[in-house]
């Protein structure tokens, strides 16, 4: 790479560099890397957190083995810098954002005995069930409900939120649903079912989605329909206090901050007094925003944090300042879980260890 007086600032070396945590490869299972492999990544990272990694530029220099951590220096540096989102990351954010906005959604591919009744056309319904949307079934009893206890949306054959025909992960729209009877059985494929759009076209638009997002996500809504999401729409300030309203919020109601609803968010904006800042924001843009801040920390503890030399934190110019001026936009039980991962992987005896830490 070079500057603008044509003079070589930058040398890779890409054969020197190991597999990142999130290739497939025993290193994915450390928390921390020594600080000879840190300081080979640093000018990598460095580089990709500056061009981003959904551009033609970085996909010809970076191994595809770095794209994950490389996507998570992007979005640090988005947020530190108070510069314009990543593309990808702005996409997810919306995406997850319609996902538990969503109103209509369509169930198909349920297959067996009691399976095959819960297939149909899903209507949200106003009242929301353990502070998340749900969803009763078009002429049936069926019902699609958050059990925060578990952590898992589930599929109800009868109504009752107290036995389930088929359970996901935390993300409503995604992620691979498990059967509750039989593995034989069909397993359901769920999407949002636009206004005024078919089953039969929105089906094949989500299917077609779901086996692409991988390698081209798909492009962002049109400009001017979606909330305002982007880094230099919001203060550095806002952004801080809704990370704490985040924080205190899903640990009040015992589920991620990723599955908090809008309209938990709007209520706790409007009975606590504590985030003035955020009471004229738009609802939808504070939920869109909040999964925002779940990517960076969801990216930064999983990929990025590893490869990061924390001592050289004081100091300009590197994705450990970066980190560190970012500090109060990452959550309190994240870093907890890391230090936890850390002092696991360097414990010597099994006397219990303990910390304190003032980021």
């Amino acid at each position: 790479a070079c500057d603008a007086g044509g003079r070589g600032v930058l040398s890779l070396r890409f054969s020197q560099l190991p597999a990142p945590p999130c290739g497939p490869s025993s290193l994915m299972m450390l928390p921390a890397q020594s600080s000879r492999l840190q300081a080979q990544a640093a000018p990598l990272l460095r580089l990709l957190a500056t061009i981003g990694t959904d551009g033609p530029l970085a996909t010809a220099l970076a191994p595809t083995e770095w794209i994950s951590a490389g996507s998570a220096a992007a979005l640090l540096h988005s947020l530190s810098s108070r510069s314009p989102l990543p593309s990808e990351v702005m996409t997810v954010a919306l995406m997850e954002h319609r996902k538990l906005a969503a109103v209509t959604v369509r169930l198909e591919g349920c297959s067996g005995e009691r399976g095959r009744s819960c297939n149909g056309t899903y209507h949200r319904l106003p009242d929301l069930h353990n502070d998340a949307p749900q969803y009763k079934k078009e002429g049936g009893p069926q019902l699609i409900y958050f059990d925060s206890e578990r952590q898992l949306w589930k599929i109800s054959a009868t109504g009752s939120t107290n036995g389930w025909a088929y359970t996901n992960s935390s993300k409503l729209l995604s992620g691979q649903w498990a059967g509750a009877y039989s593995t034989a059985d069909g397993l359901p494929l769920l999407y949002e079912l636009g206004a005024g759009q078919t089953a039969s076209s929105a089906s094949s638009a989500a299917s077609a989605a779901s086996a692409s997002f991988a390698s081209s996500p798909p492009a962002p809504p049109r400009a001017g329909a979606a909330p305002a999401v982007d880094t230099p729409d919001w203060t550095r300030e806002q952004d801080g206090e809704l990370a704490r309203l985040l924080e205190s919020l899903a640990k009040s109601k015992g589920m991620a901050a990723r599955d908090l609803s809008s309209e938990s968010l709007a209520r706790a904006v409007a009975q606590q007094g504590r985030f003035a800042r955020l009471q004229a924001i738009p609802i939808d843009a504070l939920h869109a925003r909040c999964q925002v801040l779940c990517e960076l920390n969801e990216r930064c503890f999983e990929f990025l944090l590893p490869w990061l030399a924390l001592d050289r934190a004081g100091t300009p110019g590197t994705l450990a300042h970066e980190l560190a001026s970012v500090k109060e936009l990452l959550f309190n039980e994240q870093k907890k879980l890391f230090f936890e991962r850390i002092v696991g992987a360097t414990a010597t005896s099994h006397a219990q260890l303990t910390f304190r830490f003032d980021r």
